[in-house]
């Protein structure tokens, strides 16, 4: 099953160097396969033909590309497991893609394991067009079985690397198609989405009001490809409101937390890393540490707790911190910061909120 998916993404990126068969050279076809690299998933239902998986099953397959240290080819891991309420695995292996000067075009080598039979295989890019790149591949099973096929990578944009369509083929060895193709898009994975569960409840308008008749809203919206939160804070004082302090929010996958980063007018620079969320009930709750410089550049850091509470209320509490290596209680933060009063949502989309 590798070679039938995983195939399908090879390409993807290449089709884009060149609009005649073949015709692009070494540098082009590793420039352009670039764009692969990363990690990208896929859901789908196996097709008919396949030796060692029965067809009809539904699956998630999650690839990923990685460049070798001298850039010359591209190496790939890839799982799928059967998608349900039990994930079982059904196939796994890793590869190697990489240009041939022999045969002037690229050339996907690859070994695994489908329902536990190892299985191995190799492709080559058989022609390109403007948009299109057709593969003829050839796998073995230690049977000795022996399944050939074609696939063809379509992009409907081609100023968009996030996704691409796929056609798969059974063919018999001189590549005559047999059967019906079947299809597949895969889409680059998104780890924001897939670790932030009820974070993304975030998202909307939020307002509190302070001593003094003053307000405070907050919004937060989707960054690019829903792979971050991007918030505005706005202030009103005398009547008069401005925006004060900014924020980012997205995944970071080195230390495999949520990392944040805030700034305000007044030169404050603040960022944070989640240690862990949880949600239990009707709430949701994260726990960070911070550090960052006051407007005259002091350094700061500190613990604090972010929760929301049914989706109405989003919270702020401070625990033990430091101003230039003093210590600063954490009653003394919450007062400061007015940690007492709470964000109360005032609509799930994000308000135009007028400024003096």
């Amino acid at each position: 099953m590798k070679s039938v998916l995983n195939i399908t993404a090879a390409g993807a990126v290449v089709a884009l160097a060149s609009s005649a068969a073949l015709a692009v050279d070494q540098g082009q076809a590793m420039q352009a396969m670039n764009g692969l690299v990363g990690h990208w998933e896929a859901t789908g239902t196996t097709p008919e033909g396949m030796q060692l998986i029965k067809s009809g099953t539904n699956y998630t397959l999650d690839e990923n590309y990685q460049w070798t240290d001298d850039r010359s080819a591209l190496l790939v891991n890839w799982t799928m497991q059967s998608k349900g309420d039990i994930e079982i695995p059904l196939s796994w292996g890793s590869g190697m893609m990489r240009w041939s000067e022999a045969d002037k075009t690229l050339i996907y080598e690859w070994s695994g394991q489908e329902n536990g039979t190892s299985v191995h295989g190799s492709a080559t890019c058989a022609s390109m067009t403007k948009n299109s790149l057709r593969w003829e591949t050839e796998a073995t099973d230690r049977l000795g079985r022996t399944t050939w096929f074609t696939v063809t990578t379509t992009f409907p944009n081609l100023h968009d690397s996030s996704s691409w369509t796929n056609e798969f083929q059974f063919t018999d060895k001189n590549w005559k198609p047999t059967g019906k193709p079947s299809t597949i898009e895969m889409h680059r994975y998104n780890a924001f989405a897939a670790n932030a569960g009820k974070m993304s409840e975030m998202v909307g308008t939020w307002s509190r009001t302070l001593p003094g008749s003053n307000k405070e809203t907050w919004t937060c919206k989707w960054g690019p490809g829903q792979r971050s939160l991007v918030g505005n804070r706005y202030a009103t004082r005398n009547g008069s409101t401005s925006l004060v302090g900014m924020e980012t929010i997205a995944w970071d996958e080195e230390s495999n937390q949520f990392r944040g980063r805030y700034w305000d007018d007044q030169g404050v620079m603040i960022n944070w890393a989640a240690n862990n969320i949880t949600s239990n009930g009707n709430r949701i709750s994260w726990a960070s540490d911070w550090w960052g410089w006051s407007p005259d550049g002091t350094p700061m850091n500190g613990t604090a707790t972010s929760s929301i509470e049914n989706g109405k209320t989003l919270s702020y509490t401070f625990g033990d911190s430091w101003y230039g290596g003093q210590s600063v209680p954490a009653a003394t933060m919450n007062a400061m910061f007015v940690s007492d009063a709470p964000f109360t949502r005032v609509s799930t989309t994000v308000a135009n909120v007028p400024t003096d």
